[in-house]
This record gives C-alpha cells, structure tokens and sequence, in this order.
C-alpha cells in the first residue's frame, strides 16, 4: 500500500511540504524550513537541524564543536478552499505534491523526494536537500562537515493522462479541440470541441453554428459573434508497438516475455529481463531472484506480465489448403511429412533444404551455419526458424498425420501410401518407402523387391509389410448457394462447366474459369500452364468433384 504524502499545515490557510517544519518570518508570516522537526532561528530567516542550536552572529548551526551552514526558510504556500496547490508533473500520468521533486526509483518508475529542488540519490531510493551531496556508504546527506539522516522517497502519484485529439498517426491537437486543415494542406487546431471548420482553412467556429467568411463571424439565426483562429498541431514522433511475432505485438515501452501458456505476454519495462518462472520481469540490469529484483545490495519487488496484444492479419493458405501463414510470410515443407508446412516471416523467401529455416529472396542457404549468404559478396544474414502456421479448419485427430490433399489421416509415426485405386493407405512406420504394388511399404533406406515380397537392404533382407486403411477425416456438410447440393466444410463449391455445382479440395479456394479447376486462396489460376501462381510460387491446379446431392427427410 502506498505511503500517503501530505502537507504540515501551519495554520488553517497555510502549509508547507512533508517532512519539513512550519517557522515565521520576519513579516509574521508562515516560512517552510526544509528539514523535519527543526529549530526555527531568530533571525527568521532561516533554521537549523533538529539537535542543533541556532548561531546568528555566525550564520552557522552549531552541536558541540561542529558548526554546519544553516538553512534558509522559504514562504509557507497558502491554502484556500478555491485554490489549490499545483503538483508537480513528472510525465503525463506521473506527479508528485508541490514542493516535492521527482526522481526515478530503483524500479525505474517514478518516486517523489519530499524536498523541493532536491538531490536524487544514486541508490535510487533516498534524497538529499539542495545544497547537499548523498553519501551512500553511510546514508547520509553531507554540507561541509555536518551531515544529516537522508530522505526516503514515496511513489508518485499516478495521474489519468488527458488524451490529446489525433489528426493522424503524427498529429495531434490538445484536448477539447478539434482537427481542422490549414491553408498549408498541414494539421491545425481549433480551440473548440466538435467545432467547424471554416473554408478559409484559417478559422473555426463552434458546433451548431455556421462561418460567415465574408463577415469573420459564426452565425447561427440572428446571433453572431467573432470566429476562432486556429494553431498549428502538435507534431508527434510515431511510436510503433513492439512485434514478438506475426500476430502478437507489446506497447513500444513494453518487451515481449512468454508466458507459461506459451504465449506472448508483455513486460511493462523496456529492455526488461525476462524472469525463469514466465510470469514475472525485471528492469534490465538487474535480475530475478525469488520475487525480487536485485541490483547489488537493492531488491524491489518484480513485475508482473500481461497478455500480448493479438494482431488480426490477413493470411493466406499453403498448398494443400489446410494450414495457413500471413500474408507476405512464405510457406515452407516442415520435416518429411508432405503438406506439412511453417511460415517463413520474408516474402517469396528462400526455403533451406534443412526444412527448419529460410532465407531472404536473392539469398542462398548455409544449412550448416544457419546463415544466409550471396554469391556476389560477403554480406551474411541470420536465417530465420519456421513458425508453426495456424490451422484455418479442423484438422486431424491429434498426433495423426494429414495425408496430402487433406482428406485421409494416418495415425503418428506412420506414412501416407497411395492405395491400388488412388486412396490412401498407412504404412505402420514413420517415412516409410511406399511399394509400387500399391498394398505394401518397407522401412526407410530400404527397397522394395515385388517379385519375392521382401524389403531388401545392403545386409541381407526382411518381409514387407501390409498397409493399414487410412481414416478419412470427419468433415461436416456445407450447403452450395440455395441448391441441394453439398461439399465437406474442408473444401469450397465451385459451379462446373454444366453448371451444376462441383467441390474443390481446399477450404476458401480460386475457382477457376475454365470451371474444371481451382487454386488456394491468395493464389491466381494461370489456365495457359494450368499452375496456380502466387509470385514465384507455382503449383498444380487442384480438380474439382461433383458435389453431393442431400435430400430432405
């Protein structure tokens, strides 16, 4: 709970800061001595540390055989019902009580030191009076010989910003004001809220009512009084948040953490040291250490994270139709399993032969050291891990393996054969080498020996194995325009060239118009080749089926 912070009250209309003391001045007036418990001189002008006696012939604070300089006092502020002491601003939703002085804390945030124009002390947490100098090793505050207990600061206080008014992503005008355009095509302010904007692209006037350019009025009825003259807006540096993925994103003040779940979450402190446990952070510079952040001998609690921000973006799909990566991403294979795919963050990149990286286009890959490089120079580039793209429909069970063209599944650590009649089936082994019977398989590395039914290797052989029948994948019935036919919720309806409607094999697809074939979403259908083409990748035109045909029970 936070230390509230207020004012010594002299009498009922006068008051000076925390922690300093109430004396008169030569006028009778109320003065602040900026120091606790004091001793007020007779000079009234100035005072002295609690303990210590007052030396007006010397000017000096005496205790014992030590004489210290002594502090002057300052006018009490005055108190009213209708006026109200000023807190001084340390940022837009920071503040602290008047005659205080801002000074960052060991966490970074902001603290009040209960002096005006204090000394902020480097161990971030203690202040000194003007005039002094903080010694840290014996958490003192020093003027000459003499030195005094130092000051603990407080948390400021946390204010509600006042948002300004955009006029775009750099412009802005001041509360309560309205956005017009100057004669110069740049951003202006009106001091109006809800005002108009006159045509002479120099005044305003308030809402309801209308410019009169030729008389510089506002008019409304028979009223009219004098128009407003706008400003120049406010420019503004624009501040981009911080990307920790395609579709996850911090405030530019933030830094990405994960969270246990495994997702994004953000940090409220830039360049923050992510903490082991994936729940807190700490400033950076410093680290994590059983609830804590330490920085040598100072600890303060740590910080929390939050949820990163979800970033909706346009995605489109890889071949195949079953996963997705944003758009300008590229899709690569992923591991052996065909249409498995990860999304590479460069446009029409370069996929590496390792299946776990890529490379910018007009680069090529360095498997071997997880760079990029050219042919025609020396510039190397860091390639990029593939993402694991998001899945636009439902999809297999889990573990299971999608077969290509997504409609069969084998279960994990098997292998997608073709079947005698196109089906598929599921050799009971992981990357298996599919027999041309069509019926058998055999372990990777090994060949297929029809005439004997073997699996034969360099070191002898061993029988084959028979395929299991692979599951089609579940799919719900979506209906084609306001006929009776029907396709399975992982494939689109595509009109045929009899006109009846037909489903092509991937969710949201191209149907093309020679009304036989269809493309990915996001690809074109290039009839002259019969590809699909999306920049430079370019593949086979998948085939439409007949759709299905429901009756009403």
């Amino acid at each position: 709970m936070e230390e509230e912070v207020s004012n010594v009250q002299c009498d009922s209309t006068h008051a000076c800061p925390s922690k300093h003391t109430c004396c008169k001045l030569a006028s009778g007036q109320w003065g602040c001595c900026p120091l606790p418990s004091a001793v007020c001189c007779d000079d009234k002008v100035h005072c002295c540390p609690k303990g210590t006696t007052c030396s007006v012939s010397t000017g000096k604070c005496n205790k014992g055989d030590i004489s210290l300089p002594w502090f002057e006092k300052s006018p009490a502020i005055t108190v009213t019902v209708e006026e109200e002491v000023s807190n001084v601003k340390c940022d837009s939703t920071h503040e602290c009580p008047s005659k205080h002085t801002c000074c960052k804390l060991a966490s970074g945030q902001w603290g009040c030191c209960p002096l005006p124009n204090a000394v902020c002390c480097n161990d971030h947490v203690h202040c000194c009076p003007e005039g002094t100098t903080c010694s840290v090793s014996t958490g003192k505050c020093n003027k000459g010989d003499v030195s005094l207990p130092w000051f603990e600061k407080v948390s400021a206080l946390i204010t509600e910003e006042v948002s300004n008014v955009k006029c775009d992503s750099t412009h802005e005008c001041p509360s309560k004001h309205t956005c017009c355009k100057l004669a110069s095509g740049q951003w202006g302010c009106c001091p109006l809220p809800n005002a108009v904007c006159c045509n002479d692209h120099v005044h305003c006037c308030p809402g309801g009512t209308t410019c009169s350019v030729s008389t510089g009025k506002c008019e409304r009825g028979d009223i009219s009084f004098p128009w407003f003259e706008k400003k120049a807006a406010i420019f503004v540096e624009e501040t981009s948040n911080i990307k920790c993925d395609a579709t996850h994103e911090c405030k530019a003040t933030d830094t990405c953490c994960k969270l246990k779940s495994g997702q994004w979450g953000c940090c409220p402190l830039p360049k923050a040291v992510c903490c082991s446990d994936q729940v807190h952070c700490c400033p950076g510079g410093t680290t994590c250490s059983a609830g804590n952040c330490k920085h040598g001998d100072i600890s303060f609690p740590w910080f929390e994270k939050k949820a990163a921000l979800t970033v909706t973006v346009e995605k489109t799909p890889c071949p195949g139709g079953k996963q997705e990566c944003p758009t300008n991403y590229t899709c690569c294979q992923r591991g052996t399993t065909p249409y498995t795919w990860g999304c590479c963050d460069f446009p029409t990149a370069e996929c590496c032969p390792d299946r776990k990286t890529c490379c910018p286009k007009g680069y090529h890959c360095d498997p071997s050291r997880s760079t990029c490089y050219k042919s025609e120079s020396d510039e190397t580039v860091v390639a990029k891990q593939l993402t694991i793209p998001d899945s636009d429909t439902e999809q297999s069970e889990a573990g299971n393996v999608i077969c290509p063209g997504g409609q069969y599944q084998c279960p994990d650590k098997s292998t997608c054969c073709r079947g005698p009649t196109g089906t598929f089936g599921c050799c009971p082994m992981s990357e298996a080498v599919c027999c041309a019977d069509g019926v058998h398989c055999c372990p990777k590395g090994q060949v297929c020996d029809p005439s004997s039914a073997v699996c034969k290797v360099p070191s002898g052989q061993l029988q084959w194995l028979d395929k299991l029948v692979a599951k089609q994948v579940q799919v719900k019935d979506i209906k084609c325009g306001s006929s009776t036919s029907t396709c399975g919720d992982t494939e689109t309806c595509c009109k045929m060239a009899s006109g009846q409607w037909g489903c092509c094999p991937m969710p949201k697809a191209v149907c093309c118009e020679d009304h036989l074939h269809c493309c990915p979403r996001g690809y074109k259908c290039d009839m002259p080749t019969s590809t699909c083409i999306r920049g430079d990748d370019v593949f086979p035109m998948a085939k439409k089926r007949p759709a299905d045909i429901f009756t009403k029970s």
